[in-house]
């Protein structure tokens, strides 16, 4: 077969088995321990399987990057991790559980396949002031132990009056979350500033949802009498708009809209409202357009918009729109 050759073993690069000593070096390996369930309860998570190491071996347990305060072996079925109360972050994420020897220096990971679940209220330390300009921009700092594990998951975040805040990752860690402070949209601002353009809008629809899906295609018919479709914004929020439109793919006659469809506005949830403007003999096929982009026009400034109509029919539109700030 040939020459025979030296077997070597290489550590960070050196080829020489006299280079290094085995205390140096740390092991790991992910072994097969069977956890069967998890369990989260207060500040506790509890492990429940089979084959955990219970001699010469020390547990530690992190969910989302924080590590548990405190990690016992009780048992070869019963791992237990309790965190601080303001460490716990609010998630539901499979967590690590890793069993370390405490004189031959290497690890094992088990394999988890269960979720531990907390809910709770982030408790906050402290956190920086913020002096910054309407357009942004400036690193926001919360002290909160959990708070940056919450904060990566999908559903949680962090808003600074009324907008989000984006997570800087790069300066977050266990005990505390920094984020960006978006820019602040005012009526003064916007038009002071431009810290904003007039774009499409787009929020919670009222009405059926294919009267603003893009398509100029087929009508919304609808029987209801009244009928109405719109859109409604975030709560503290007002949509300026610059214009509003419907698009009337087929029309053969104009009685069930002319002075039945009008546009309304309002800024209490529909308690009150009021009418912008009532289509009459002018409507036509296509694009209809109601523009506030006048000199001197006040331009309608309201949480809350929709159209609505009084007979059977006059909601036969195929598309709405809405272009502001």
């Amino acid at each position: 077969m040939g020459a025979t050759s030296q077997l070597a073993i290489g550590v960070n690069g050196v080829v020489n088995s006299t280079a290094f000593v085995s205390s140096s070096v740390t092991y790991q390996q992910t072994s097969s321990f069977n956890v069967d369930s998890v369990t989260s309860s207060g500040n506790q998570i509890t492990f429940t399987g089979t084959g955990f190491p219970t001699a010469d071996h020390i547990g530690r347990v992190t969910l989302e990057g924080v590590a548990a305060d405190a990690v016992t072996i009780t048992s070869a079925t019963e791992v237990t991790a309790s965190f601080s109360s303001t460490g716990i972050p609010a998630t539901t994420s499979v967590p690590e559980l890793v069993f370390e020897t405490t004189t031959n220096n290497y690890q094992h990971t088990a394999v988890v396949s269960s979720v531990a679940t907390f809910t709770k209220v982030q408790d906050v330390t402290s956190s920086t002031g913020i002096s910054s300009s309407f357009n942004g921009g400036l690193k926001y700092t919360v002290q909160s132990d959990g708070l940056y594990a919450t904060l990566k998951k999908a559903d949680n975040e962090l808003r600074v009056c009324g907008s989000v805040c984006e997570l800087v990752e790069a300066d977050s860690n266990a005990s505390q979350a920094v984020c960006t402070v978006p820019a602040l949209a005012t009526t003064h601002s916007v038009s002071t500033y431009q810290i904003e353009s007039s774009k499409d809008l787009n929020a919670t629809l009222i009405g059926d949802r294919t009267v603003h899906d893009g398509l100029t295609v087929d009508p919304w018919v609808t029987t209801d009498n009244p009928c109405e479709f719109g859109m409604t914004f975030k709560e503290g929020h007002a949509a300026v708009l610059d214009e509003a439109k419907i698009f009337i793919g087929f029309l053969t006659d104009k009685t069930p809209y002319v002075n039945n469809l009008a546009f309304y506005g309002s800024n209490d949830n529909w308690v009150t409202e009021t009418e912008l403007h009532r289509f009459g003999e002018e409507l036509h096929e296509g694009w209809n357009y109601i523009d506030y982009r006048d000199d001197g026009v006040v331009k309608p400034s309201w949480n809350s918009y929709k159209f609505k109509g009084n007979e059977t029919g006059s909601c036969r539109v195929t598309e709405f729109k809405l272009h502001g700030v």
